[in-house]
């Protein structure tokens, strides 16, 4: 299945974008880029020990969650989201580098 992260960074700045131009907007609030869960783990899992990722039969019918965001981009041009593979490697090395 895929989602469509994106880092709260981001998040945070199209808010205050907003709450700067307050207007009747409709917004998905999405990087319009989608990613799997199998991609994350794959991402995730040598930052740890323990992580073991192993496939299992689907019970329920498969969801996948894809947003566009052109409204969002025209609200702000200059919004760049970045790929959460990126950022969330970013994060992991930071966070080990704490430990």
């Amino acid at each position: 299945e895929v989602r469509d992260f994106f880092n709260i960074e981001d998040f945070i700045v199209i808010i205050e974008k907003i709450l700067e131009q307050p207007s009747n907007l409709l917004l998905n609030l999405c990087s319009g880029e989608s990613t799997s869960f199998l991609e994350l783990a794959k991402k995730i899992s040598p930052y740890f020990k323990k992580i073991v990722i192993k496939n299992r039969p689907r019970t329920n019918k498969l969801v996948n969650h894809s947003y566009e965001n052109l409204k969002l981009k025209k609200f702000n041009p200059d919004l760049k989201f970045e790929n959460p593979l990126i950022w969330i490697d970013y994060f992991l090395k930071s966070f080990n580098n704490k430990s």
